[in-house]
């Protein structure tokens, strides 16, 4: 549809839902390369910072996203303000966290299971965050995110103090996943996640392991355990989809 220049809508916004219309409508597909800004600007007869914003915006709403040096291509994960590291679990559950702590974050040689799950050459380095989520003082789930360090880099562990890791992936970095690999097991606590979960070492949990790539490529590893006597795993079939839904579902015991 063309842009009406005399409304009082404003052009980028118009320009930003007619992209998103043919991007819905399947005329871009996931993964395809999106027309750069001077092409776009030329069919919309706009100015190339109307072009800019309208895009902008689709790739903070996760519609597009951007490769350094490579453009700026269709997201297969197609939603507005989708966090894209939050855990099936999590978007699929009754959970409703009231606090998220971030109690570690450094930088390391990958383990050789790291590399081999990131594609990394030996001796490569990675950073490592721990993050925990719980209701009132009492601690759920904990965190453990990994990423190259090639894949970030500057000051990445401070551009997190003011913004979510995938605002900061997606934002500061042009990181956005395209697919990921998710896989589960049931574990017993280690002592070291057990004292951060406050349960005796041993204690049963469910961990959840996504590994996150972008256009095939792995760009991060996220592994969620989540308290065996705190959550139970409920699986429903679905419609409208071949697939079982699965729903992580807290447990009150505390009633």
């Amino acid at each position: 549809m063309g842009l009406l220049f005399h409304s009082k809508i404003p052009l980028y916004y118009q320009l930003k839902e007619d992209l998103l219309c043919r991007i819905q409508k399947g005329e871009y597909h996931p993964g395809d390369q999106f027309p750069s800004e001077v092409k776009l600007a030329e069919e919309y007869k706009v100015s190339r910072p109307t072009v800019r914003q309208a895009m902008a915006e689709l790739v903070q709403e996760g519609y597009l996203t951007r490769g350094r040096g490579r453009g700026t291509f269709v997201n297969s994960i197609i939603g507005p303000n989708k966090d894209q590291f939050i855990s099936y679990f999590e978007v699929h559950s009754n959970i409703k966290y009231q606090w998220e702590k971030l109690i570690q974050s450094k930088r390391l040689i990958a383990s050789s299971n790291i590399e081999k799950d990131l594609y990394l050459k030996p001796n490569e380095e990675i950073y490592e965050l721990i993050i925990l989520k719980g209701i009132d003082q009492e601690c759920l789930t904990v965190t453990n995110f990994r990423i190259p360090v090639k894949l970030v880099p500057g000051p990445f562990i401070q551009k997190l103090d003011k913004l979510k890791i995938c605002n900061v992936l997606i934002q500061e970095y042009g990181l956005n996943p395209t697919n990921s690999k998710q896989f589960f097991q049931s574990i017993k606590a280690p002592k070291e996640i057990s004292l951060l979960l406050d349960i005796a070492p041993g204690s049963p949990l469910t961990l959840q392991k996504d590994i996150f790539y972008c256009f095939n490529k792995p760009m991060a590893i996220v592994e969620m355990m989540f308290r065996g006597d705190r959550f139970e795993v409920e699986i429903s079939p679905d419609s409208e989809n071949p697939n079982s839904k699965i729903r992580m579902k807290l447990i009150d015991d505390r009633k």
